[in-house]
């Protein structure tokens, strides 16, 4: 009884996050996040009226979030983005209510990871050369098949336009 006690006073003692699914975070970082927090849904929040107990938001970057929607949670004191940029958040509002704010670009270690970059080669590649076509065709077949270089690279000229790390 006294354990169950506990576990329930705890529960409430824990303090409260919002999570949205859309960030599909791996299960092992919910549970570790679980086990120092109770994650609240968005979809929770109005519901269980917990809107004063939230103490941190993770954001997705899938809209821009400004002052009407920080300035409904009175407890707020983080805003966690697992993105580099914050070009999705009002930093204004959270400077003037010293919420703070926390993304991956404050990870020192972060400049050596290339595979963002990497990856976007390899498709800029892919889709010029036809390679997936062209290996898929391969192994239906057991044929090799020339298909029309009209998209060598040596022909094109090739610019990324973009704000983040790539």
């Amino acid at each position: 009884f006294i354990k169950i006690l506990l576990k329930i006073f705890r529960l409430k003692l824990k303090k409260r996050i919002l999570y949205f699914k859309k960030l599909n975070f791996q299960k092992k970082n919910l549970k570790y996040l679980s086990s120092k927090f109770t994650i609240v849904k968005p979809n929770e929040v109005k519901r269980k009226n917990l809107i004063k107990k939230i103490i941190s938001i993770f954001l997705p970057m899938d809209n821009y979030y400004k002052e009407s929607f920080f300035s409904k949670f009175s407890n707020l004191r983080s805003v966690v983005t697992p993105t580099t940029g914050d070009i999705h958040i009002d930093k204004e509002y959270l400077l003037k209510k010293k919420i703070k704010l926390i993304n991956l670009s404050s990870i020192k270690s972060l400049k050596k990871i290339t595979t963002t970059s990497e990856l976007t080669i390899g498709h800029i590649i892919n889709l010029t050369r036809k390679i997936i076509l062209i290996h898929n065709n391969f192994l239906k077949d057991m044929i090799f098949r020339k298909y029309n270089n009209e998209l060598s690279n040596r022909s094109l000229t090739l610019g990324i336009v973009g704000l983040g790390r790539i």
